[in-house]
């Protein structure tokens, strides 16, 4: 027997994520340019905090 062949939204689904991470990441350091560090830390650990929910919450 012969098993399905793997659909290919799988692909675009893995480039948009990739396309998001790295705007994400882009904007992110744009934003905290001008302010130094200590913002963009800030700034990394509420978008952890609020993104960990979501994939728990997909990975279910």
């Amino acid at each position: 027997m012969t098993p399905a062949p793997r659909p290919r939204y799988r692909v675009y689904l893995a480039v948009g994520i990739g396309c998001y991470v790295l705007a994400a990441i882009a904007s992110l350091f744009l934003i905290a340019d001008d302010f130094g560090p200590a913002l963009l830390v800030l700034l990394w650990t509420v978008r952890g905090g609020l993104h960990a929910p979501c994939v728990s919450a997909a990975a279910q």
